[in-house]
């Protein structure tokens, strides 16, 4: 049988005009039956909270305490007909919830705020393609988080914002990060690989607490700016995430590079070899670069780029 967790709207004591005061209830992903989301209506948007939105989290709420799975929907509906989107997770809405497991915040969400997961020891994976901002010890103390996933519009990581959360092995620093708050990953021991996509090395803190134990990889032709970075340059391992050595993806088909030219092995079909404005250049004395490889009639299946 499918089971589903419960959310109600919150008492607003405040009594804003533009907030719902009305308690509701919606069924959602999860496997807690008794669980229950609280959300709040402020400004037409929908932002999930704590009980009361009391800065204590859920002491006297104990019983409806969201464990388990969960997934925080995308919009909650309007008693009047249509819905409000769900664009925030509140500071502290889900403080001390030890019981949670793994939590799936939907693409709608754009912030998540201080402390919201603070010490939610048995949390392992957070899924949030789209949210931009994670807030100040947003997942401090998680410490069994080891997966998070956030996507390419994340534009800030505050302080402390993972600290403690020492089951965490592997980070990826998107183009849109140019900073990292004070000891964001401070005390991530587990941390052994980073993977970051600015060519030229960002300005990030020195306070950010990345172990410089782990790997670093790095886009391809950038590992020297690197090395010679006040930063960057103390981490052990730096390699490119480039390799010149693929597969094509067809069956049989192999793709490498020497230092001046290109060699498909498992095929008898016409190679032709264009650089990345288009052009169809000569398979010799190649220059340091990324070519895309044709094969006969099929399409261009491979980016290599030469040393």
């Amino acid at each position: 049988m499918k089971k589903t967790i419960f959310i109600g709207i919150i008492l607003l004591v405040s009594c804003l005009p533009t907030s719902r005061a009305a308690w509701q209830y919606i069924s959602s992903g999860g496997d807690n039956p008794n669980g229950r989301l609280y959300y709040t209506i402020i400004n037409g948007v929908a932002e999930i909270a704590a009980p009361n939105a009391a800065p204590v989290g859920w002491d006297g709420y104990e019983e409806y305490m969201p464990t388990g799975n969960i997934t925080i929907p995308d919009y909650v509906p309007r008693s009047t007909g249509g819905s409000y989107p769900v664009k925030k997770i509140r500071g502290q809405a889900f403080v001390g919830c030890t019981g949670l497991v793994s939590v799936s915040i939907p693409y709608s969400v754009e912030e998540i705020e201080f402390q919201a997961f603070f010490h939610c020891s048995n949390l392992s994976r957070v899924i949030c393609d789209e949210v931009s901002i994670i807030g100040r010890e947003a997942f401090a103390g998680c410490s069994n988080l080891s997966n998070i996933n956030y996507g390419q519009n994340i534009v800030s990581i505050e302080q402390r914002a993972f600290i403690g959360c020492s089951s965490l092995t592997s980070i990826n620093i998107p183009s849109t990060i140019t900073s990292l708050g004070t000891d964001s990953f401070k005390n991530c021991t587990g941390i052994n690989y980073i993977s970051i996509a600015h060519f030229d090395p960002p300005s990030i803190g020195v306070n950010s607490e990345l172990p410089f134990s782990a790997t670093l990889h790095v886009p391809c032709g950038s590992e020297q700016a690197y090395r010679s970075h006040s930063y960057w340059g103390n981490f052990a391992r730096i390699i490119s995430d480039c390799d010149n050595i693929e597969d094509v993806g067809i069956c049989d088909i192999r793709i490498y590079s020497t230092d001046s030219h290109i060699v498909v092995i498992g095929t008898t079909d016409e190679v032709r070899v264009f650089d990345m404005v288009g052009r169809n250049v000569r398979n010799e004395a190649l220059h340091a670069g990324v070519y895309l490889v044709k094969i006969g009639e099929r399409p261009a299946r491979k980016v290599v780029v030469m040393r």
